[in-house]
Formats: C-alpha cells, structure tokens, sequence
C-alpha cells in the first residue's frame, strides 16, 4: 500500500504499530528552525524593545529586575527567537515605558496614526 504522495507504508502489526516508519522520517523535519516559528509581530517586538532598552542606558539585568523576566529570555525576545505571551510584552512594554500595541504594531500603521 502506498500513501498518496507515493511513500510505502508498511503493514500494520500487532496494536497499530508501523513497521517501518522510514515514510514518516522522511517527510518530517529534524528540527524547527525558529526563523520558521517566530512571529513577525514578536520578532518587530523584540527589535523594538532592544532599540528603547539601549535609548533608556537600561541592561537586560536591570529589565529584569523591573519584570521578573530573565536577561535569558528578553536576549532571546530581542533577537527575534522567542514568541512572548501578551502577560510579558505588557510588563516589558511598561518597564521601557511605552505601549505594547504600540511594539507590535507594523511600520505602516505607526506612521499612519502619528500623522
């Protein structure tokens, strides 16, 4: 039997288990790569979080002591490798003293509301 996109699939054995699972490696990646996963709203974030953290003379250290979220993981939403929930971007948003709408919003809305 084959799959439609004309893999072999080999018979089923004893509680449904395949046999040979080569079809299936073959198809799926090995790893994610986080440029495929972040969100262009959390990577647009992150760059502006850097910009007004480096304006303000504030280290991640410091945003962390104001948020309680670590140096780690602001470094990693800063570089456009995590995706933060809404709950961090608000706290990191008002410790740099702007608007988390605001951080996210597209170039072109921004202009578009400061006019």
């Amino acid at each position: 039997m084959a799959t439609p996109g004309g893999y072999k699939v080999s018979e089923l054995v004893g509680g449904g288990a395949v046999r040979d699972h080569a079809w299936l490696n073959h198809r799926m990646p090995k790893y994610l790569d986080a440029e495929e996963i972040v969100q262009p709203a959390a990577r647009l974030f992150g760059e502006r979080l850097k910009s007004r953290r480096q304006k303000m003379g504030l280290t991640q250290a410091q945003l962390f002591e104001q948020t309680g979220i670590t140096a780690a993981y602001i470094s990693f939403i800063e570089r456009g490798r995590a995706n933060p929930t809404l709950d961090m971007m608000v706290k990191l948003a008002d410790a740099v003293g702007l608007e988390a709408w605001n951080m996210i919003r597209p170039d072109d809305e921004a202009n578009s509301s400061a006019s």
